[in-house]
């Protein structure tokens, strides 16, 4: 048909001028059905200060043929010549710029030093969609509404055409139904195929099209479905499509509500609206968000917008919000686990907004809890991991009073049958991704869920793998109970790590840190740094995972002198005033961005505001990374590394412990109430008080106990005191610090002194049994780096002395202080 597509032959021309002035770099996967060229590189790009300028060329080129390949025309055949001529000339220009583009390309390429791989993920776009849709529809007999059929017409078949026509005329809502019905169903026009041919059966089809939007509203709700069955009929013509789509998920949304407002609502009609969601999530799953053009950019590059959601409409919204609110209690369990797996999909549950939460999550709402907890008793193990991942995906959590959700959730694990482990990992990565924040550490079923999996390690995918890992870190689990399970998953990672996500890479070590087998770290930190460059860094917030991934590298002992070098040089071009705002935060972090692949570098403020409103922590935490990795530099002396700004360091010290996590005093009495009680927000900064207490009145006063943080990357406050060389106690001056804005402190030189600094770890740091996780290791390391001796106070043993009255004595023989000393 040359006139829906005129241009047909100039794009398949540049399509291989693209493709040969990368000279081979780039695989297209093309399609005979599809307007749109899908690009993976397969090479390694250094990020040059001609590379960005390069790919907006490649995208801008790729991005006008695909506009001009969607859109149709409708001019008459004497501009269709004119517009062929143009395009052969534009093809002509275009392949002179992109060969001259291959020269400089070729040029410069032996200057390259390859680092990172700018490769798009191989991932599906909507793998967790399908996969659920799976589960649900293998329990067909459940889930009915699942099955979509095509509406049913027994009108004679001619042409697409002349119904259309026909319907025009009679302007009858019936007679539009019925030909947009078999619209799908008809071939176009047998008549010769030509450019006035088409034309004539577009302008048909507007008028068409125009008529059915003046009769949306006289229809009710079940022909409205019918029509939104067919929506795909206009494919070709986006701006109808736009326009139909709108207004029949408007028309749509007003028939549901009154058929879900009224005083019996019955299963069928919950059915029959769930049917129509899904009619709408199926519609939305084939449509892609893509790279738009900037207005305030004036150089004209391509930034990348925040994906637009395709899957969330009016009609899907304000379902959920009724069934999930007024009828939560109608629901049966098939139609709850359909449910929330739309909510899964929204991102959202209703009345949970993300944006107006900091970061972490809502706790689950008493109405689902008691809902769920008489559901999941009825559902196969597959609903159960399909209601987990939505519930995660809702950013919902558990917490300790949620004592049956969880424990459907850690049966399901426990229970699933071995055979079916390796084939449905989607399960069982479902669960164990929900049950990571459940608000209880669950420890003998860790240790239960880890003896089940060990023997399928080296069968998992690297996904499922990080899953499971992430659910055993909050039961705590000891070195000597993990060790077996930890040293088969790390030799079973090796050779999968380069395929993972960034992000997922981050998390997984992280894991390692926190967990606290050195020598497996030591023995897998090198394989984790390699892989950083070679994993998938197609995500607009891989920065902020790359800035998170050093960090804990470094923690480990491998410093990456290079990478740290190049945030930290990124963050000192970065304004950090006004932190504690959505503004002042957003020019803070737009180093994350930065540090981005080129094809996914270029951001707007609006998407960092809205990224900031939907991760606020993550966003913070990711300028204390960056404080940390400077503070890193200094304690090891890593000359060759880029120094973070002077007064970017003092600010975010001053932000940081300004904070109310992060805040400590000095002096015990500011944690004391009149009548002597000590008190405060928490209980480790309770049981430090305690500590504090007991301390001053075994040296000799409160002026010879200084509390606060030992250097500015310091989470959690320590208590330090001094002893001469004869080891009595001594005064501690009125302007103690322990560090500057230009450096930290170091007691190494003082010969006169000998410094002790008492770390008392949080319940979530050490276990029942006196065991050390990650950070306790960390912070110690680093305070005997800088010449403290240190002591570990562990609650459990002192809150068991000072139950038993034996509180002083319990200390001086953990501190080694000896009472018959005089005291200076």
């Amino acid at each position: 048909m040359t006139g829906t597509r005129p241009t047909g032959h100039a794009c398949l021309s540049v399509d291989m001028n693209i493709l040969k002035c990368l000279r081979g770099d780039l695989k297209c996967l093309t399609n005979m059905n599809r307007k749109l060229v899908f690009l993976e590189a397969k090479r390694h790009f250094k990020q040059s200060s001609y590379y960005p300028s390069y790919t907006s060329a490649i995208i801008s080129q790729l991005i006008k043929l695909n506009t001009k390949s969607i859109k149709q025309t409708k001019s008459e055949s004497t501009e269709q010549l004119n517009t062929d001529e143009n395009s052969k000339r534009h093809v002509k220009n275009s392949q002179v710029i992109l060969e001259d583009s291959a020269d400089k390309l070729a040029a410069d390429e032996t200057k390259m030093n390859y680092k990172r791989k700018p490769i798009f993920s191989n991932r599906k776009i909507h793998n967790g969609l399908n996969q659920t849709i799976s589960v649900l529809r293998d329990n067909d007999s459940s889930y009915q509404f699942l099955k979509l059929q095509p509406p049913f017409s027994s009108s004679p078949e001619v042409s697409r055409i002349f119904w259309f026509k026909f319907a025009t005329h009679t302007r009858d809502k019936l007679d539009l139904l019925e030909a947009w019905n078999l619209a799908t169903t008809l071939s176009p026009s047998s008549e010769q195929n030509t450019s006035n041919t088409s034309d004539w059966e577009s302008c048909v089809q507007d008028q068409f099209v125009s008529r059915l939007c003046q009769a949306l509203p006289e229809y009710n709700y079940g022909q409205l479905a019918d029509i939104t069955y067919n929506l795909g009929l206009l494919n070709h013509r986006l701006d109808q499509l736009n326009l139909l789509t709108s207004l029949v998920d408007s028309n749509l949304t007003n028939r549901m509500k009154e058929k879900l407002r009224t005083d019996k609502v019955a299963e069928e009609d919950i059915d029959q609206c769930l049917k129509v969601s899904f009619i709408w999530l199926r519609r939305g799953m084939e449509t892609h968000s893509h790279p738009v053009r900037s207005d305030n950019n004036k150089d004209s590059t391509i930034r990348a917008e925040p994906p637009v959601s395709k899957l969330k409409g009016l009609h899907n919204t304000a379902m959920l919000e009724i069934l999930l609110s007024d009828h939560l209690f109608l629901l049966t369990p098939s139609q709850l686990v359909f449910c929330l797996f739309l909510a899964g999909v929204h991102r959202e549950l209703p009345g949970c907004r993300a944006d107006n939460n900091p970061g972490q999550g809502f706790p689950l709402p008493p109405n689902l809890y008691t809902k769920l907890s008489s559901a999941l008793p009825l559902l196969t193990q597959r609903e159960v991991g399909v209601v987990c991942h939505s519930l995660h995906q809702a950013h919902l959590y558990l917490e300790t009073e949620h004592s049956t959700v969880r424990q459907a959730a850690l049966n399901c694990l426990l229970e699933f049958p071995d055979s079916h482990i390796v084939r449905d990992q989607f399960t069982v990565s479902g669960v164990a991704k929900f049950m990571k924040k459940r608000g209880s550490e669950n420890t003998r079923q860790v240790i239960a869920i880890m003896k089940k999996y060990k023997p399928h390690l080296y069968s998992l995918n690297s996904y499922t793998k990080l899953r499971l890992l992430q659910f055993i870190l909050p039961g705590k689990p000891s070195p000597e109970d993990s060790k077996e399970f930890m040293s088969d998953l790390c030799q079973s990672m090796s050779g999968q790590m380069s395929q993972m996500r960034l992000k997922d890479l981050e998390q997984f070590t992280f894991c390692l840190f926190f967990l606290n087998h050195k020598d497996l770290s030591d023995n897998i930190s090198a394989e984790i740094a390699q892989a950083m460059l070679l994993c998938d860094w197609a995500d607009v917030r891989s920065g902020r995972s790359f800035v998170f991934l050093i960090t804990h590298l470094a923690r480990l002992g491998r410093w990456e002198v290079e990478s740290m070098s190049q945030i930290i040089r990124e963050a000192n071009k970065c304004k950090m005033k006004k932190l504690h705002t959505d503004s002042g935060l957003a020019s803070a972090i737009e180093f994350l961005f930065g540090l981005n692949i080129p094809w996914v570098r270029e951001v707007n403020t609006t998407y960092i505001i809205k990224f900031i409103q939907r991760n606020r922590f993550l966003c913070r935490n990711s300028l204390f990374q960056v404080l940390e990795l400077d503070c890193i530099r200094e304690l090891h002396g890593l000359s060759n590394c880029e120094r973070l700004n002077p007064q970017l360091r003092k600010t975010l010290t001053a932000f940081f412990h300004s904070l109310p996590e992060y805040k400590c005093y000095n002096n015990v009495s500011s944690a004391m109430t009149p009548g002597g009680k000590i008190v405060s927000t928490n209980f480790n900064d309770q049981t430090k008080s305690f500590v504090q207490r007991d301390l001053a009145t075994i040296l000799g006063g409160s002026d010879r106990v200084w509390c606060g943080h030992p250097f500015p990357h310091s989470t959690s406050s320590v208590l330090i005191f001094a002893q001469d060389q004869e080891g009595r106690p001594v005064q501690i001056p009125p302007r103690f610090n322990c560090y500057t804005s230009h450096s930290i402190i170091s007691r190494v030189p003082d010969l006169d002194l000998s410094w002790t600094a008492v770390v008392v770890p949080s319940k979530g740091l050490m276990d029942w049994q006196g065991n050390q996780f990650g950070p306790v290791r960390y912070k110690l390391e680093d305070l005997a780096t800088l010449g403290y001796r240190t002591k570990v106070v562990n609650w459990v043993e002192y809150f068991r002395a000072l139950k038993e009255r034996n509180n002083l004595n319990f200390l001086r023989n953990v501190l080694n202080i000896n009472v018959k000393q005089n005291r200076k």
